[in-house]
């Protein structure tokens, strides 16, 4: 598969068989999720300066034609824009039921779809997709939205699904060591080695001033269902903090707070500035026509001063440079958010899910970033629940109840 002259997929031959749990993983922008839209139709069908060659079938089908007939269903990395109900309750309805995995989600049916966090976003879009009688459930890195607790109870159902109607399961994933006990067979696509070495862990160097004070602080997006309850964090200059907790617990509720977007209703809020917040959707952001030329906006309106070419090799960018950032993979553009972040030497970084999307080169390279911050006396928080990578971080906390708790 090729597009605009640039080979995308190459010699790339497999087969799943009906009721298999598969894995595709390689390489930030190795075509994984490129191929998950060629399986659903979505290329070229949507997309007609895609050049697709070969034979690609699914359940003996063009992918166009069986996902007309309602065969597949495609859940992508970014699940916000797929709703149609207002309300949890109006999307149920309209998708006509719900897989046992989001039934959760049911006691509050009055909740507004724009309130919930990604992960339950993801959730809720799988299950409402398999209630509509798929086969194929095409599945891109769900380690990323959902959180470590409910992972399991998802991968099981599917396995269920498997066993007991059929329904196959292809998903992308650079974390393959967590869903690999569930797989049948795992598809590289790439280089397999690349990214062997693990990151290192971020060296400490905490001082003495606290430049992120948060005391207490309580907010509710409804009446009666508060999110914080009286959270409390000391962030010091220097140091690197992972705030960790289930999906829907308010970690990026925390982070718009500390960013000045939402208000608490109660506590008490010193956070030193410039602030910068990277969202855990950051592809909306970008207003320039190349990967370059974005990274200049942002260097002249922090005035930064250093070689922007020196940027983009740090993030792996100088390849892609003249590139759309609208063209860029998750994983790429989530290495070009972080770069928009490394020249703005904030005071206060805030980075929500910085991990999604990245292989272990490109969590290197992040850590080098924090590592950088770090050194300056900027105060870095970051919220995930890649508990691998939080454990290199200073200190990790997790959300829980509305309240922050040490993790030992």
């Amino acid at each position: 598969m090729s597009v605009g002259g640039k080979s995308i997929l190459e010699g790339l031959s497999f087969e799943v068989e009906e009721g298999e749990l598969a894995v595709v993983t390689g390489p930030t922008g190795s075509g994984k999720t490129t191929l998950l839209k060629v399986l659903a139709g979505v290329i070229p069908g949507l997309y007609d300066s895609y050049r697709v060659t070969g034979s690609v079938k699914v359940y003996g089908l063009d992918p166009l034609e069986a996902a007309g007939r309602g065969l597949v269903a495609y859940v992508p990395q970014d699940p916000h824009y797929y709703f149609l109900g207002v309300t949890v309750g109006e999307e149920v309805a309209l998708a006509g039921g719900v897989a046992g995995f989001a039934e959760h989600l049911l006691r509050y049916p009055s909740r507004r779809i724009d309130e919930l966090s990604d992960g339950e976003l993801y959730r809720l879009l799988a299950a409402t997709a398999l209630s509509g009688g798929a086969k194929l459930l095409l599945l891109d890195e769900p380690t990323a939205r959902v959180d470590p607790w409910g992972l399991g109870e998802v991968l099981e159902t599917l396995s269920e699904l498997g066993e007991e109607r059929g329904l196959t399961t292809l998903l992308v994933e650079h974390r393959v060591d967590l869903v690999k006990s569930y797989a049948s067979r795992v598809i590289t696509l790439g280089d397999a080695r690349a990214g062997a070495t693990p990151p290192a862990r971020v060296a400490g160097r905490a001082g003495a001033r606290v430049k992120v004070y948060a005391d207490k602080l309580a907010y509710a997006y409804e009446r009666g269902r508060p999110v914080l309850r009286g959270a409390s964090l000391r962030v010091r200059e220097g140091e690197c903090v992972a705030v960790t907790g289930r999906n829907g617990s308010g970690k990026t509720t925390l982070l718009k707070i500390l960013a000045g977007i939402l208000k608490p209703s109660a506590g008490t809020l010193l956070v030193e500035k410039p602030v910068f917040l990277v969202p855990a959707a950051p592809l909306y952001w970008y207003s320039s026509a190349s990967v370059e030329e974005e990274v200049e906006l942002f260097a002249e309106a922090w005035g930064f001063r250093g070689d922007v070419g020196e940027v983009l090799e740090l993030f792996d960018l100088e390849r892609l440079g003249g590139r759309n950032p609208y063209e860029l993979s998750a994983g790429e553009s989530r290495r070009l958010s972080l770069a928009l972040a490394y020249v703005s030497r904030a005071e206060t970084l805030l980075l929500d899910e910085p991990t999604l999307g990245l292989d272990a080169p490109s969590k290197r390279a992040l850590l080098e970033m924090l590592e950088e911050f770090a050194s300056r006396g900027s105060s870095v928080v970051v919220a995930t629940h890649d508990l691998a990578f939080a454990s290199l971080l200073d200190r990790v906390l997790e959300l829980r109840g509305g309240v922050l708790e040490e993790v030992e």
